[in-house]
């Protein structure tokens, strides 16, 4: 029983003692009962001994110490719980505590991601436009807990997290990682089983993932990944969320780390890697931090091709490679890529183009034919084919950047899903025949693939005319989610029919695409996560795939 009724069930006592007092009390002058009769000695004595009680208990003041006694006990209990309650732990889940499930080790808080508007008097439509629909103009807020690294030269002493790390990195990139032989791109390639869609099917079976073959090469969410070209080794390099790159040796099982090693030259996501086509022991990277960085494996060191100013508007999303000096880089902010050139401070860029008004283009693309004059990137409303050399000078303040028209602009007019925007947009590696875009999610959690012809007869029909319309158009499920990076197209190294993504609907696997939509696919027992991100070697038939949690899956043979 609770103190509350415990009190009043005590109250009515007393009143019911206090009654029968009083009566008795009346019958003990009077002697007489209620119905008139008179009371034996027993019964007078017995009355007496009550009357005498209760004197007694009001004179020993009992009933005030017992209501003083009542109050203290109720504080005391109180206290007791109060008490109780405080060592107590809290029960929480992994998720709710930050910890990672597998590791056991606390994780970073993620950032937040959104997708941002920005808000410009050029065009009075934009008001109307952002309260309809999104660009997929989206990018990463961080806190302080992010500052970018020094904007200098770093040795593994800087790049690794204690001095047992640097030990251990320096071992593994000098006994491991550089007997292979650095040498350029362009070598001849055997055959490949993707080249023969025909027996496609019935060959990609050979490609499996064996117990083996799948390992966690970074702490955190994998944003890019880049395979070494050199067949002596299957080297895999992962970038991930907080800055750093894993490199996988995947057929060195001797090594205590099974052949990974971690060196973290950026502060934030890192958002594209690529080996340096005219030196491959350079792996250059470009981060969310604002800095576009080449690590030196031969010399163990990172060092800052560009930096741009650490502003609200300094994150880089895609690098591509236009020479032996120069790369086209998508910077932050509307629409602005960049030419840098190595030979150049970092701090100052070749030239500034602004394709676009509202959204910040995540990809950019060379034509593998033109790579000095055309380049392709997501746009407003699509994406757009560029000539470098049709630059309109102009300035804005102190800030001098060139202004392009796309030559043809890409659009799908049938947007049955409305999607918010264009992810990614590929040219094909051999001819720039075909161009493969991935659209962000609609609110159904649907959106498409769609596939161009930009062969040169086919541009030149659309010169400054309507849009290219997709000739294919692939649905797919895109509800990935704000904690699962944003897939991605990529097309085979060498070939211009055939491209891979990942799946997120049903079983996890890996798509195989042919430029006609013909749809193969690669799965495993252990595959059991969706990889935003697939690459295919350059000259080998290896498929890698990486996922949200730091772990990448390969394909072979």
């Amino acid at each position: 029983m609770s103190m509350k009724y415990a009190s009043k069930a005590f109250r009515r006592r007393e009143k019911e003692i206090q009654r029968r007092n009083s009566k008795n009390l009346n019958q003990l002058d009077s002697d007489e009962d209620d119905n008139g009769n008179k009371l034996n000695n027993y019964e007078q004595k017995r009355l007496q001994n009550i009357v005498d009680r209760k004197n007694k208990i009001a004179e020993l003041k009992i009933i005030e110490k017992r209501s003083e006694l009542s109050a203290e006990e109720k504080e005391r209990r109180k206290r007791v719980q109060r008490e109780k309650l405080s060592l107590e732990p809290v029960r929480k889940s992994l998720r709710m505590r930050n910890i990672d499930a597998e590791t056991g080790l606390q994780s970073k808080k993620e950032p937040s991601h959104y997708f941002s508007t920005r808000k410009t008097t050029m065009d009075p439509r934009w008001q109307t436009e952002t309260t309809n629909s999104n660009n997929g103009d989206h990018q990463f807020v961080f806190g302080n807990d992010s500052p970018r690294l020094p904007l200098e030269v770093m040795g593994l002493e800087n790049l690794c997290e204690d001095k047992e790390d640097h030990d251990t990195a320096s071992n593994y990139f000098d006994s491991q990682i550089k007997p292979i032989p650095f040498d350029t791109y362009g070598g001849e390639a055997a055959a490949s089983i993707f080249e023969n869609i025909d027996t496609l099917e019935k060959n990609i079976g050979n490609l499996t993932m064996s117990d083996e073959n799948f390992a966690k090469v970074v702490p955190f969410r994998i944003f890019s990944l880049a395979i070494h070209p050199t067949e002596s080794k299957l080297l895999v390099a992962a970038g991930d969320k907080w800055g750093s790159i894993g490199f996988w040796d995947v057929q060195n099982k001797r090594n205590q780390n099974s052949g990974i090693q971690v060196v973290k030259p950026h502060s934030r996501p890192v958002n594209c890697m690529t080996y340096d086509f005219f030196d491959s022991s350079k792996l250059v990277s470009t981060s969310y931090d604002g800095t576009m960085r080449i690590f030196d494996i031969n010399e163990k060191k990172s060092s800052v091709l560009h930096a741009a100013p650490e502003d609200n508007e300094s994150y880089m999303t895609y690098h591509t490679q236009v020479d032996r000096d120069c790369f086209l880089v998508t910077l932050g902010g509307p629409g602005m890529i960049a030419l840098i050139d190595r030979r150049l401070s970092h701090f100052k860029t070749a030239a500034k183009m602004k394709i676009c008004d509202y959204v910040s283009p995540k990809t950019v693309s060379l034509h593998p034919t033109k790579t000095n004059v055309v380049f392709l990137a997501p746009i407003d409303k699509g994406c757009g084919i560029f000539d470098m050399r049709k630059q309109v000078r102009r300035c804005k303040g102190d800030t001098a950047f060139s202004s392009i028209e796309p030559l043809v602009h890409l659009k799908d007019s049938n947007d049955e899903y409305h999607e918010m925007g264009i992810s990614s947009a590929f040219f094909s590696p051999a001819t720039g025949n075909r161009v493969v875009t991935v659209g962000y999610g609609s609110t159904n959690g649907l959106s498409k693939l769609r596939l161009y012809d930009t062969s040169d007869e086919n541009l030149t029909k659309h010169y400054g005319k309507n849009y290219l319309e997709p000739y294919e158009r692939i649905g797919y499920a895109s509800s990935t989610g704000q904690l699962v990076t944003q897939h991605r197209a990529e097309w085979h190294p060498r070939l211009d029919d055939i491209f891979f993504i990942g799946s997120y609907q049903g079983s996890r696997r890996i798509n195989v695409f042919t430029d006609t939509g013909r749809n193969f696919s690669m799965s495993s027992k252990y595959l059991k996560s969706v990889c935003s991100i697939v690459k295919c070697h350059p000259s080998q038939d290896i498929v890698v795939g990486a996922d949200s949690y730091g772990e990448v899956h390969v394909f072979m043979e």
